[in-house]
């Protein structure tokens, strides 16, 4: 059950159910996440790329762990979504 507040008057709430409000299926939160792995992967391209060739020394290590951490949490996301297999 969803329930929001609704103000009424004079700063007094009431709690009201929301029964039109459905739960997102399976396949749709898999979607979302494959979507986060791709956002990490494109990231992770862009801050590789960054740090070789914009960046220098030390502030060029530092971005590029961070690139390599985001392109690990990509790929095991994206593996996760693929070995998960169809839902129905």
């Amino acid at each position: 059950m969803v329930y929001y507040r609704l103000w009424i008057n004079y700063g007094t709430y009431k709690m009201v159910e929301r029964k039109d409000v459905t739960i997102m299926s399976a396949s749709m939160m898999m979607m979302w996440v494959s979507f986060a792995g791709m956002i990490a992967l494109f990231l992770a391209i862009g801050l590789i790329l960054l740090s070789r060739y914009k960046l220098k020394g030390f502030f060029a290590r530092i971005v590029a762990l961070f690139a390599y951490i985001f392109l690990l949490a990509g790929g095991l996301i994206i593996a996760f979504v693929v070995l998960r297999g169809p839902t129905s």
